[in-house]
């Protein structure tokens, strides 16, 4: 899974290069740690054994983190995303 994130981070940062949107460059043993790390917070439900509404808001944390982070690191707008409607 941790490879999948990452090759799709890869095609992400083409396809908003490709749009016109620039950014900073990521290497790729980088984007794959912060992959890592991402799935490793997300199964931190299944460790814990919270239950499924509880582990649904942990996760949908996780994921504002991660986009967050990713946002920052990357240099994005803060409105990147109306650029590609």
């Amino acid at each position: 899974m941790i490879d999948i994130e990452t090759a799709n981070t890869v095609r992400f940062i083409k396809q908003l290069n490709d749009a016109g949107i620039k950014m900073n460059v990521v290497r790729a043993d980088l984007s794959h740690m912060l992959s890592s790390a991402m799935f490793n917070g997300i199964f931190e439900v299944v460790a814990h054994d919270l239950p499924r509404e509880e582990a649904r808001g942990y996760i949908k944390q996780v994921q504002d983190f991660f986009s967050a982070g990713w946002d920052k690191l990357l240099g994005l707008p803060t409105d990147w995303q109306k650029s590609l409607k």
